[in-house]
């Protein structure tokens, strides 16, 4: 059976509607992704549910997908962005499929116009998302920003963005304050030559970054992909599902920690 990267929607939409998995289908007229992003549009419960059953899932489907994207490089490497998690791999594409390879798993993507697809059924339920083409003059982020190279960003403060769906909710919002303390004192450093290093709890993770604008994207040694916003003197980023991290620029005569 053919494995699937975007096996990581099952959970959230098994606790929704009982969907179990996603595997390839579709079709549609071929365009070139080379070179183009796309963010996602919607998504759409095929087989498996109905009614308000339905309703409810989309849309929470589609607010927890509604900041995800797939970046198509030039050189035959994408990177995806789903439940704020960053992903790289590699992808080839023959006529309107898009055949995208990460770790070892493979999913087809469907090419349709300025749309592309991922669909499919298992189990008695299928589903299909569907994400756009971000146009060019509006697909790079523009904001004030500065060279992260040679800079270190201190940790300012962590926020849940579905805060609503845990008021009450002790556990929840317990986890979320351990997890502002442990990241009390974290540090981004980049380096000029490409390289960064985050520090949390004393424990160092390494990686490799690339700075467009404000968009600056880490990849972690194990080839997990953080993509972060730069404005003004703050970095923020968005990982796991809906945890925004805030960190501020270090002033330079700020003696090293």
């Amino acid at each position: 059976m053919k494995k699937r990267f975007v096996s990581m929607l099952v959970a959230l939409v098994a606790a929704i509607a009982c969907i179990a998995g996603l595997v390839a289908c579709g079709g549609g007229k071929a365009e070139p992704v080379a070179g183009k992003t796309y963010e996602f549009e919607k998504v759409k419960i095929t087989k498996g549910a109905s009614g308000t059953q339905k309703e409810i899932a989309e849309a929470m489907m589609g607010e927890m997908l509604k900041d995800d994207y797939i970046e198509f490089g030039t050189d035959g490497t994408f990177i995806i962005t789903m439940y704020g998690i960053s992903m790289s791999g590699t992808y080839t594409q023959i006529g309107a499929t898009v055949l995208a390879t990460l770790a070892g798993e493979e999913q087809e993507i469907k090419v349709s116009g300025d749309t592309v697809s991922m669909s499919g059924t298992e189990n008695g339920f299928g589903m299909k998302i569907t994400y756009k083409l971000v146009k060019e003059d509006t697909g790079t982020i523009t904001s004030p920003t500065v060279e992260v190279a040679g800079q270190t960003y201190v940790f300012k403060d962590l926020e849940y963005k579905y805060a609503d769906l845990i008021s009450g909710d002790e556990d929840a919002e317990a986890a979320i304050a351990q997890l502002k303390t442990m990241f009390q004192g974290a540090t981004i450093a980049f380096d000029d030559n490409g390289g960064y290093t985050m520090t949390v709890l004393n424990a160092e993770t390494t990686g490799t970054y690339t700075q467009n604008k404000a968009k600056v994207v880490m990849t972690k040694s194990n080839s997990e992909v953080i993509t972060a916003a730069v404005s003004g003197n703050e970095l923020t980023y968005e990982y796991i599902i809906g945890y925004m991290f805030y960190f501020e620029l270090k002033e330079a005569d700020e003696p090293n920690s």
